[in-house]
């Protein structure tokens, strides 16, 4: 019998579908983000794929579309839709009419930095903390976090080894003195300690887990009387907007937040006035105050 995941009784179909992924290198998230919509749209069709016509994989998106969703839940539905016709039936008529819906350019949330330091005070348990500190210290994001291990803190050096960053990059990411000091201060004080993850869950050899942290972050953020529109992942944008904010240059930004493209770092760019204020602007000839 085929097996998914070494455990998971699953059809050949789907065993193919892993292993076209696998063989492409697609991240793990990445895999099961398309696993879990394909089986939404096997749920729904209740036909075999290879019988269904490429109208009835339209009206399938349509519905999706129509039921109110975002255009990146929706295109995540038509990447998934496109691997799986395209490279693992072999029927790439079905989906040759789908076309990715555009999403809308918006600024990252972020907040201030003395609402950063009130909902870190506000998060009374030190594992949570730690790794709430680590996150805006770093500009990490809540699985990178999670997937930290003890010996990726190169304190001699200041940084930490981010061993399976977005779509499987390796990093070093810049760990700020300040941050450093309270993970030695979470070493000394938790018990009991950690021998391999550095925030650990239910008992030190088992990993955090990202709901559980995500849980924790909303708790606190209730308690500093936050909104609750700013997510877990909002602290990445919040530091790297405090990083502007303090003239910090474009290019140290990018490499603190481990992006590839210049463009993903300068909208954090655009929230903030600071890279506007040492223009010299000929309005300030023409107009006056």
């Amino acid at each position: 019998m085929t097996h998914c995941n070494g455990s998971t009784p699953c059809s050949p179909l789907r065993q193919s579908t892993i292993d076209y992924m696998t063989l492409s290198g697609l991240a793990a998230r990445t895999q099961q983000s398309y696993l879990h919509e394909l089986d939404k749209f096997a749920a729904r069709v209740s036909t075999p794929p290879a019988q269904l016509s490429a109208n009835q994989v339209e009206a399938y998106v349509l519905e999706r579309i129509n039921s109110g969703l975002k255009p990146r839940s929706t295109n995540l539905t038509i990447a998934a839709l496109r691997m799986f016709y395209r490279h693992v039936v072999r029927l790439p008529d079905r989906v040759a009419h789908l076309r990715l819906r555009k999403v809308a350019d918006k600024l990252p949330k972020t907040i201030a930095e003395s609402e950063v330091k009130r909902l870190i005070q506000a998060t009374f348990d030190l594992r949570y903390r730690s790794a709430i500190e680590v996150a805006y210290g770093t500009g990490l994001r809540i699985s990178e976090v999670i997937a930290l291990r003890i010996d990726d803190i190169d304190a001699d050096k200041g940084f930490i080894h981010v061993r399976c960053g977005k779509g499987g990059h390796e990093r070093m990411a810049y760990l700020p003195a300040t941050v450093l000091s309270a993970l030695n201060g979470y070493y000394r004080q938790i018990f009991p300690k950690p021998h391999g993850w550095l925030f650990y869950g239910n008992c030190p050899d088992q990993q955090m887990k990202a709901a559980t942290l995500r849980s924790a972050f909303n708790q606190a953020r209730a308690r500093a009387g936050i909104s609750k529109d700013f997510p877990f992942h909002g602290l990445r944008h919040a530091v790297a907007t405090h990083l502007f904010e303090r003239g910090t240059a474009r290019d140290v930004v990018q490499d603190i937040l481990g992006h590839k493209s210049v463009e993903s770092t300068r909208v954090y760019a655009r929230t903030t006035a600071a890279m506007f204020r040492e223009i010299d602007h000929p309005a300030d000839n023409c107009v006056t105050p």
